[in-house]
């Protein structure tokens, strides 16, 4: 299982880094370096690419880091 942080707006190494140490079997990918793309199984998502969502054949839920959904629900 593998949980892509794709934040676009700010540096989200300081998240990776505390999902690393709290999460030792998960592999977190960072955007824009998403090497495994088929073992993402979550999305923390804000700012992302439009259409992004599309893109994760194996996601099965997404995070919003910010207040509401619509970012999310509107992702074509």
């Amino acid at each position: 299982m593998s949980i892509a942080v794709i934040i676009t707006d700010r540096n989200s190494d300081e998240l990776c880094h505390l999902l690393n140490k709290l999460l030792p079997a998960v592999n977190i990918q960072q955007w824009p370096d998403l090497t495994h793309p088929q073992a993402i199984k979550l999305a923390v998502l804000w700012k992302h690419p439009p259409g992004i969502t599309e893109t994760y054949l194996n996601l099965e839920m997404v995070v919003s880091m910010g207040a509401g959904m619509d970012h999310i629900d509107c992702d074509k």
